[in-house]
């Protein structure tokens, strides 16, 4: 008869076993994440530490049906080091695409970005939606719809009920007026 503490000795004892597997091919997983993230440390911290959580998670509830621990530690890494590329990714081109002046902004994807250059980033975009709150509606949507939810010029005039090129000029002339009011 399995009482609470056999069912927690072998919770415990599928833990001991996932920590060993884990130790035995983080350095492996930190050399991949490295390369995968452009050698940004603090990118690899980040994805390994969300790795282990979700894979102990993960092998908790399922380990019989982990055939390669390694390629499955892998598999998960991988993943979400491809998520945190997207998301810097995504971040960077924000202030390319509206301001259109990268000497302004500057960010590089090959370089640990610095606590003061995170909250610097983290200032600059909570300036800009400040701004598109001070627009008008009309181009706060298509700013919002263009470079924000990446739609197309035709997929904003429909919700606008308007046309793609109406919406074009309300992107260049708010734009101009984001511009104007960085200056």
């Amino acid at each position: 008869m399995l009482n609470k503490y056999s069912v927690y000795n072998s919770k415990n004892t599928e833990s001991n076993q996932f920590w060993a597997l884990w130790f035995e091919h983080q350095p492996r997983l930190r050399s991949c994440c490295l390369r995968w993230l452009n050698g940004n440390h603090a990118l690899v911290d980040d994805a390994l530490s969300q790795a282990v959580e979700k894979t102990h998670n993960y092998y908790l509830k399922q380990h019989s049906e982990i055939r390669s621990p390694f390629s499955w530690f892998c598999k998960v890494t991988h993943n979400i080091c491809i998520d945190i590329h997207r998301e810097h990714k995504k971040q960077n081109n924000l202030y390319t695409q509206i301001t259109e002046d990268p000497n302004q902004y500057y960010f590089s994807e090959y370089e640990s970005e610095e606590l003061e250059e995170q909250i610097e980033r983290e200032s600059q975009l909570e300036c800009l939606y400040k701004a598109l709150d001070g627009m008008k509606t009309e181009f706060k949507l298509a700013i919002k719809y263009r470079f924000i939810d990446e739609m197309e010029y035709s997929e904003i005039a429909n919700i606008l009920e308007t046309t793609p090129e109406n919406i074009r000029k309300r992107v260049q002339l708010a734009r101009k007026e984001l511009r104007l009011m960085a200056a």
